[in-house]
């Protein structure tokens, strides 16, 4: 789930943090070219929307609040997810 708006993290992340003692946040980062690449090949036209939208992520998700980052730009998703799951199983 994409969120730039920290008053919303914050919100999601206490919520959880109520019932849950151990609340793990991980921001998978690319470029901002990278991402509108992506965009571009989904096989459908991206709306002007969809590229702006991208663009406020990517600036906002470069914030402190938005935790541990993990590079997303010019990976294999299946390293992406050994990377996130080695991250959860540690103590």
């Amino acid at each position: 789930m994409a969120i730039s708006n920290v008053a919303y993290l914050r919100e999601i992340r206490d919520g959880v943090g109520r019932f849950e003692p151990r609340v793990l946040h991980y921001c998978l980062v690319a470029p901002v070219e990278v991402v509108h690449e992506r965009l571009r090949r989904r096989g459908k036209d991206a709306t002007e929307w969809e590229y702006r939208r991208a663009a406020e992520c990517c600036l906002a998700h470069k914030r402190g609040e938005f935790a541990t980052h993990v590079n997303a730009a010019d990976r294999d998703p299946d390293d992406i997810a050994d990377e996130l799951r080695m991250a959860i199983l540690a103590p």
